[in-house]
């Protein structure tokens, strides 16, 4: 199995939901599983090709631009990842998916119900309350 962190289809499926840190279990699901293991390195069909085009040339498809000269710079990779993962992955990228219903205008889905959309937002919040709001609290 492609990565995955167990052979078991079911830990598999619940562990976005025990460890929501890379981004919400709803987007994971397209986005990864759906997306990512279909369309393995294909231009224009695998949405992690393109996580920020503008910062980063991850695969041939991409238009190579003067701001991807330094792109292997250890440094530069750690600053584009943690702002990545902490804002981009988590936040604006499930406000642009559930605006499009659509994932990198790659992975297409439904629109969610109104329960699932409580349920996104909620766990939304309380992750940003844990990853951003909690530690200044304490410091």
């Amino acid at each position: 199995l492609h990565f995955s962190l167990s052979s078991n289809w079911r830990v598999n499926a619940y562990l976005p939901y025990l460890m929501p840190l890379i981004s919400s279990p709803s987007m994971w699901y397209h986005q990864h599983v759906i997306g990512h293991h279909v369309y393995t390195n294909i231009s224009n069909k695998d949405p992690d090709l393109a996580h920020a085009p503008q910062l980063m040339r991850e695969h041939e498809s991409i238009r190579w631009k003067k701001s991807h000269l330094n792109q292997k710079c250890l440094s530069r990779v750690l600053l584009v990842w943690s702002i990545a993962v902490g804002l981009g992955l988590q936040i604006l990228n499930d406000v642009r998916a559930l605006k499009k219903l659509s994932y990198n205008n790659v992975v297409a889905y439904d629109k969610p119900s109104k329960m699932q959309m409580a349920a996104h937002i909620a766990g939304r919040i309380i992750y940003i309350l844990f990853a951003f709001a909690w530690p200044f609290a304490l410091f």
